[in-house]
């Protein structure tokens, strides 16, 4: 094979793998949750900042997909907070964009050997004499002969959600006593907390309200089973 077509497959392979995907790129996860023994499931979803305005419509939106979260690890909503046995608020945010570097390498295509050869030969005679003469032909291989590095800045943000859970029969008492604390977070280039919130929900989906002993990662994509589950699209 041609040199010159081994630099034009490489070219549309690696554009190929360029081309915008959404449903191919991979968001990656951190879980860290801590959680009390026999805690009470009836709870009663509340904001956990001042900044968040349960009447907007971002609110409800988020906490459309919370509830189902909730719902996956056992917990049971209550219409009202009198008939809740906790309180769980909730958290989220974005931070400001900040810049990163890094690096990747690419393959470099090219001649690697020979994978085998023939020969052929030609006889003329001249007048009493036979002269023989030759040729062998070898067939190449192909393959990666080296890399090059680059190297890049690219912008991204930190995105977070938090949901705790305190026992309301010990704050009526004055007491706050946290039943649990999951704390999701996620670093990319997607400033819009909203196309992400999903995501990152869903990558901790199976550890909300759970004790877990170390910090977990987890990556998906949007097709992913548990992002169907939170958008309610399974």
């Amino acid at each position: 094979m041609n040199n010159k077509y081994l630099i034009l497959i490489t070219a549309i392979i690696l554009l190929s793998g360029c081309r915008a995907n959404p449903f191919a790129t991979r968001y990656y996860v951190s879980i860290s949750s801590i959680a009390a023994e026999n805690q009470p499931k009836a709870y009663y979803l509340l904001p956990g900042s001042k900044d968040i305005n349960p009447n907007s419509l971002y609110y409800k939106e988020y906490s459309t997909y919370v509830h189902r979260s909730l719902k996956r690890n056992g917990f049971i909503q209550s219409e009202t907070i009198d008939d809740a046995e906790v309180a769980i608020f909730i958290t989220y945010g974005i931070g400001d964009p900040r810049n990163t570097q890094y690096s990747y390498s690419l393959p470099v295509y090219g001649q690697t050997g020979y994978s085998s050869s023939y020969s052929t030969f030609t006889t003329n005679i001249v007048g009493n004499t036979a002269y023989t003469t030759g040729t062998t032909t070898y067939t190449p291989t192909y393959g990666v002969v080296g890399y090059n590095n680059y190297s890049n800045n690219q912008t991204v943000y930190d995105r977070f959600i938090q949901l705790t859970g305190i026992n309301l029969e010990s704050y009526k008492k004055g007491k706050i006593e946290e039943t649990f604390s999951t704390t999701l977070r996620s670093t990319g280039t997607t400033g819009d907390l909203r196309s992400v919130f999903p995501l990152i929900l869903a990558g901790g989906l199976n550890y909300i309200g759970k004790n877990l002993p170390r910090l977990y990662n987890v990556s998906l994509n949007a097709s992913h089973p548990n992002v169907k589950y939170i958008t309610g699209k399974d």
